[in-house]
């Protein structure tokens, strides 16, 4: 694209010599000139803008991948085509079949870098007033989340206490209290 006029009635240009010129109404044109690879750093820096405004992580690998968090889903755009998929956590890392499509992996590398936020060591966690009025603990043994609480107890519990401590997480809410070594199951050697 060579020639652009944007909403506020601005054009852009690129001239013969490589130059951006702004055609602004009632003004002389301002040409800027800049290299090849500083365009190119020029419009990444944009389209990484626009990614971050609307919510969507873009695959370092194949930047034709964009990947939106849907819940506990990855919903995978490849822009050229138009096609999407969704997949959970679970199922991108559960697989080990041949031949994993670049959607798949664009989901995994999504995931990488976006860990579960419960896929915390085992330990206690407040959970800061995000549910009841009074503090509240979870805790995380042997990859399983329990509840437990200071002060009285809610009669009616309606949340697990992974619910509790993935809403909290999500929040920003979750504290460690207590970390709890792993065993020793060597006994003593090294």
């Amino acid at each position: 694209m060579n020639d652009f006029t944007a909403s506020n009635g601005i054009g852009v240009e690129i001239n013969d010599e490589e130059q951006i010129v702004f055609a602004v109404p009632n003004r002389p044109t301002s040409p800027v000139w800049m290299k090849p690879d500083e365009r190119v750093a020029l419009r990444e820096f944009f389209r990484a803008e626009e990614d971050e405004r609307l919510g969507r992580w873009r695959w370092p690998e194949n930047p034709e991948y964009v990947v939106y968090r849907a819940d506990d889903d990855a919903r995978v755009l490849h822009e050229p085509s138009g096609q999407v998929w969704v997949i959970t956590r679970r199922a991108v890392n559960g697989a080990t079949y041949g031949g994993i499509q670049d959607w798949h992996r664009a989901a995994r590398a999504f995931f990488d870098a976006h860990p579960d936020p419960l896929d915390m060591p085992d330990g206690i966690y407040m959970v800061n007033k995000t549910f009841h009025p009074y503090e509240r603990l979870v805790q995380r043994r042997r990859g399983k989340w329990l509840h437990l609480y200071r002060g009285d107890a809610p009669q009616h519990e309606t949340h697990t206490a992974e619910q509790v401590a993935r809403i909290a997480a999500k929040e920003g809410r979750l504290t460690p209290l207590v970390q709890v070594p792993e065993p020793d199951t060597t006994g003593g050697a090294s």
